[in-house]
């Protein structure tokens, strides 16, 4: 599922993948797993939510997926000098969270699921590009490629191969945000709901 600067993003849909660490790290707040979690990345630095009065920030090794409250994905938000994109808060869904060199993965687990399973769940990835807009309109334009407006001015792009990954790219945001979900049909219904903005 990463984009990386030599694919177009439509040719880029795989979905997460577990990391093979210990799926619950503790009561804390943050990140998510997906593919594509390279070994180099730079450590992230997340926080603490829960019980504690006031949140206090942690060192966390990049792409260890962590279990995340919505407090805690917004002041990660705050803190990690970019946009993070998700759909907001969605019943009976947990968050994860996990930061790579390719990008940021925000992933809904049902209850039955645990932090770093391998299940395939909805997920909201952004991925740092200049220019994605027009990225994204290059992309429509290619064979096999579907668009469509999005809510917020955006463009939505997807491939009839590879579906279940919606693509969404706005006017000046130097961002390409990936909506999947392993039903094509719930990819695109979320990705034009208008729920997938950034984490404030």
């Amino acid at each position: 599922m990463t984009v990386r600067a030599q694919r177009t993003p439509l040719d880029s849909a795989e979905p997460p993948a577990r990391t093979d660490r210990p799926p619950w790290l503790g009561a804390v707040a943050v990140l998510v797993a997906a593919l594509g979690l390279g070994a180099g990345a730079a450590a992230a630095v997340l926080v603490l939510g829960g019980a504690e009065p006031s949140p206090r920030p942690l060192e966390l090794a990049a792409g260890v997926p962590r279990e995340a409250s919505p407090t805690a994905l917004r002041l990660f938000a705050r803190t990690s000098g970019h946009a993070v994109y998700w759909a907001g808060s969605i019943p009976n869904r947990g968050l994860e969270l996990t930061q790579t060199t390719s990008g940021t993965f925000v992933r809904y687990l049902p209850d039955i699921a645990r932090v770093g399973d391998r299940g395939r769940f909805s997920t909201v990835a952004t991925y740092l590009r200049p220019n994605a807009y027009v990225f994204a309109q290059e992309s429509a334009a290619q064979p096999g490629a579907v668009s469509s407006p999005a809510p917020q001015a955006g463009i939505a792009v997807w491939r009839r191969t590879r579906p279940t990954s919606v693509y969404l790219a706005y006017p000046g945001v130097p961002a390409l945000v990936e909506v999947y979900d392993p039903d094509a049909g719930q990819a695109r219904r979320l990705a034009l709901s208008g729920l997938v903005r950034p984490v404030r």
